[in-house]
């Protein structure tokens, strides 16, 4: 994982949209592929009481919007049972870091809406792809082709 790279973060039950500041690996702390540990940012929404959205932009609230997360751990990690043990033989919970907030996994390929094509899977790579035909198109023909 590298700078800037979109992931999506999950807290308290609430998917954001991320981006990946920088990893780093910690014996013991990787998820089941090998995922690192991320220092990640994204937006939080501000709310007041009811949950309704706040517009702070302009106001020194706005601040608030941007959120940082630090040594944030993949969906798939968890300590082995070896690492548990070693943690208790001292008769208290001694593992190098713990992870209450929440975890980070990858973005997956982009599902298209049942409208457009049911259950058709489409990543970031043919997206891009369709997007240099359809300009192909339209650099070639002067005006761009309508697919129902």
């Amino acid at each position: 994982m590298k700078f800037g790279d979109a992931i999506i973060f999950t807290e308290n039950g609430v998917e954001y949209q991320a981006v990946i500041l920088a990893s780093r690996v910690l014996d013991d702390h990787m998820g089941l592929g090998d995922e690192p540990l991320v220092q990640l940012a994204f937006f939080k929404p501000i709310t007041d009481g009811a949950g309704n959205v706040l517009n702070v932009l302009g106001t020194s609230r706005q601040l608030e919007l941007v959120q940082f997360r630090t040594d944030v751990a993949h969906e798939s990690h968890e300590f082995s049972e070896e690492v548990r043990a070693a943690s208790l033989e001292s008769g208290k919970i001694d593992l190098p870091a713990s992870y209450p907030g929440g975890r980070w996994r990858k973005v997956g390929p982009v599902v298209l809406p049942a409208v457009v094509s049911p259950g058709l899977e489409v990543s970031a790579e043919d997206l891009d792809a369709h997007a240099a035909e359809e300009k192909a198109k339209e650099d070639t023909s002067g005006k761009k082709e309508t697919v129902n």
